[in-house]
């Protein structure tokens, strides 16, 4: 499972937003059926509640979404992101 808080985000619509908004209240939600368990447990990849799962698969296709991307494997994911982080920070260099 990826976050992707910590990346940079094309800019985004105001719908686009919205559902992302969408999705991270879904992952709270789900989380709270599993209150009973600590985060550490219900990330564990084979033990992982299919609600859960099935929660953050729908936030991956979104975002893979915003980024251009269909069904992209982890590696692209991460490649996606960092060359987005590279051209955004370029482009603060170029502004200073």
């Amino acid at each position: 499972v990826l976050c992707y808080n910590t990346f940079p985000v094309p800019p985004l619509s105001d719908q686009e937003r919205a559902r992302l908004t969408e999705h991270a209240l879904a992952i709270l939600e789900a989380r709270e059926r599993h209150s009973d368990r600590t985060l550490g447990d219900l990330y564990i990849p084979d033990k992982m509640p299919l609600d859960l799962q099935r929660v953050h698969e729908a936030l991956d296709k979104t975002v893979d979404n915003l980024y251009g991307a269909i069904t992209p494997s982890t590696t692209e994911r991460l490649e996606m992101l960092f060359d987005r982080y590279e051209h955004m920070t370029a482009a603060e260099t170029v502004a200073a």
